[in-house]
């Protein structure tokens, strides 16, 4: 109801603004002191659209696809690197550990269950031994690698680099 009434007194003043003027008041003039205009200066840059034209001969690059890092991979660097005196990995996904001027240290690189076993299974072809559960040895080059074969605890391994007095 309260509505109701609000909404014509609101119309009954507008009627009557639309028969008299309604005097505004006067606006103070404001002096060019008084404001304050900031310059900003913006260089625009209009970048062209490539307007190569495809067609179906045109060859699109295909993106390049990385094939996964092997153990191997993984491993070179730190086998080659000569401050480097043995590599240890305690298991399937755990941070291996390298020892460095008589240090050992934890690095941020795991191997898997899969790449352990792809490692040993590469070493034991390279230097014709067998690779049966239980104890490994293989001298491979300058280095000898001694593992743990397991499927039940996974496993393990460590290479030592002939030179290094461990």
């Amino acid at each position: 109801m309260e509505f109701t009434l609000r909404l014509i007194e609101n119309a009954q003043l507008l009627k009557q603004t639309k028969e008299r003027t309604i005097p505004i008041p006067a606006i103070k003039e404001i002096s060019q002191q008084e404001v304050i205009i900031p310059e900003i200066i913006m260089p625009l840059t209009i970048a062209k659209p490539n307007t190569q034209e495809i067609s179906e001969e045109t060859e699109v690059p295909s993106p390049e696809i990385k094939k996964p890092e092997g153990a191997e991979e993984k491993l070179d660097s730190l086998i080659e690197d000569p401050s480097i005196q043995s590599i240890e990995c305690p298991g399937p996904d755990k941070n291996l550990l390298i020892k460095k001027e008589g240090k050992i240290e934890p690095i941020a690189l795991l191997l898997s269950a899969d790449e352990i076993k792809s490692f040993l299974k590469k070493t034991s072809e390279k230097t014709n031994t067998s690779l049966e559960e239980g104890l490994f040895r293989a001298k491979l080059d300058s280095i000898t690698i001694t593992a743990v074969v397991s499927e039940f605890v996974g496993s393990k391994f460590v290479i030592q680099k002939q030179n290094s007095a461990l």
